[in-house]
């Protein structure tokens, strides 16, 4: 499956904003000490974190 760079650099863009939102959010577990719900978004970073280092490896 071929994707265009111009969609590739779009959804790289877009993973970014999410891990800045992700981020976020476990700063505001930390402070609440929820601990269940920072380590379900520790999970969620490292995911979206694996993603835009595979879509920056298949940009041109």
């Amino acid at each position: 499956m071929e994707i265009d760079a111009m969609y590739i650099k779009d959804l790289e863009m877009a993973l970014h904003y999410a891990v800045q939102s992700i981020k976020k959010e476990i700063k505001i577990c930390e402070e609440t000490s929820d601990k269940t719900q920072k380590e379900v978004l520790e999970g969620r970073l490292k995911k979206f974190e694996f993603l835009i280092k595979k879509l920056s490896k298949m940009q041109p």
